[in-house]
């Protein structure tokens, strides 16, 4: 058998695939974002372009379409949830929403499928996956002063991120596939830094202090260790960021706010705090489902159609105290979001996406795959936990969107292309 890595020479750079690594990272950094909280706002108009740009090359470039290459399930996704937009009460949002989101990712993940076409470029693809989770970690434990703050803005120019309900779900999806990268790595560099990127990830949840992702990350603690082929090497780095997370708790909350905040998930429950408001939006979600239960009420449109078309008397919790609680409100939940916005329609779309991740995932841990890697691919990384770090980013962002809006940021999506190039160039490998 040939050295892994030597059989075939390394893809060259081509203009496409320049655009295409330049676009993810944009993903990855947020570097526009960066740029219109500066005041420079081309930053924003410039990505754009690129992503017009991207598809042009791919409509010239791309072969006939086919499940592997298009994306078909995440394209009817798309689909899907256009069709929502002329009933959304504000058009103009839902169609935000669906071309200036969702059909953007999809236009990266095709060029990804098209251009990546051998396992160096898609293994740094997953190198730079993982590099962002330090990037954003590093830059948020740095700012004003986090230690003993209840209410903390973890990256203040970034429109989402400077919410700790968007930046808790990320790390809990970076400490997963993190951990699984290490597991995976066989040289000691790349080890190293996928575990200092984990303890960086668990720190991030301890701070960011939200109940939600602290109870998704102890559940992913729990489904990495049953799942992990590699049990006592898994276990110790388990027990090693158990450690860190335990530190970090004494540290940044010395008087033990952290676990009092952990407690109120049981004292409140449902009938108060947050959990009573989550609880009386998964109502009003489940309603504004059943009124549009075929294509939904349109992307970002959810509250503006409760305010609009459920009397405010008949709404639970505090939203029945004035008439604009619920207008522009998230409901806190993707399944009832997916539902309510999407309609039936959507729900099913994102259900294949789904299956179509895991059997893909799957045929990763298939020996066919794995002969090619070890002919092909890099020699630094074990195949088989590289696909447990992609299953374990996805598991993390399903136990998340149980608690946190997630349907229009990129963390689904990301998985879905990594996924997804691995499993296609190693599918060209053997064709």
């Amino acid at each position: 058998m040939s050295e892994p890595g030597l059989l075939v020479p390394a893809q060259r750079w081509s203009i496409a695939l320049v655009l295409v690594f330049l676009l993810w990272i944009t993903v990855f950094f947020g570097p526009d974002f960066w740029f219109a909280a500066n005041g420079i706002s081309m930053g924003r108009k410039v990505a754009n372009y690129l992503y017009v740009l991207l598809a042009g090359l791919v409509v010239m470039r791309a072969p006939a379409p086919s499940k592997a290459t298009w994306s078909l399930p995440f394209l009817c996704f798309l689909l899907g949830a256009s069709f929502s937009i002329p009933f959304a009460e504000n058009t103009g949002i839902a169609r935000g929403g669906v071309f200036k989101i969702l059909a953007l990712y999809w236009v990266l993940t095709v060029g990804s499928l098209v251009f990546i076409r051998r396992l160096d470029k898609a293994a740094l693809l997953n190198r730079l996956f993982l590099l962002q989770f330090p990037w954003w970690a590093g830059q948020a434990l740095f700012a004003d002063a986090t230690f003993g703050r209840t209410a903390w803005h973890p990256i203040r120019w970034h429109p989402d991120l400077s919410n700790t309900d968007a930046f808790g779900p990320l790390m809990v999806i970076g400490m997963a596939f993190s951990f699984y990268y290490a597991v995976a790595a066989r040289r000691a560099p790349a080890r190293v830094l996928a575990f200092v990127v984990t303890a960086l990830c668990v720190v991030g949840i301890v701070a960011a202090y939200t109940r939600g992702a602290t109870l998704a990350a102890g559940l992913i603690v729990l489904y990495v260790w049953l799942r992990s082929p590699h049990t006592g090497k898994t276990t110790r780095g388990l027990l090693l960021a158990t450690a860190v997370f335990l530190i970090a708790t004494n540290l940044i909350y010395p008087n033990g706010q952290f676990w009092a905040r952990l407690g109120t998930i049981t004292s409140e429950g449902t009938s108060a705090g947050t959990g009573a408001d989550r609880w009386a939006l998964w109502h009003i979600g489940w309603r504004v489902f059943l009124m549009r239960p075929l294509v939904g009420v349109g992307a970002d449109n959810f509250g503006i159609f409760a305010y609009s078309h459920i009397p405010t008397a008949e709404l639970p919790g505090s939203y029945h105290l004035n008439e604009w609680f619920i207008y522009g409100r998230g409901l806190h939940n993707i399944y009832v979001q997916l539902l309510a916005e999407f309609g039936l329609v959507g729900a099913a779309c994102f259900g294949w996406m789904l299956v179509d991740f895991w059997q893909r995932n799957r045929d990763l841990r298939t020996q066919p795959f794995r002969l090619a890697w070890q002919r092909l691919g890099p020699a630094g990384i074990d195949l088989r936990t590289l696909s447990l770090a992609f299953e374990g980013g996805m598991v993390a962002f399903l136990l998340t969107g149980c608690f946190y809006n997630e349907i229009y940021e990129p963390w689904l999506y990301s998985l879905l292309a990594l996924n997804g190039v691995l499993h296609l160039t190693l599918k060209r490998s053997l064709a």
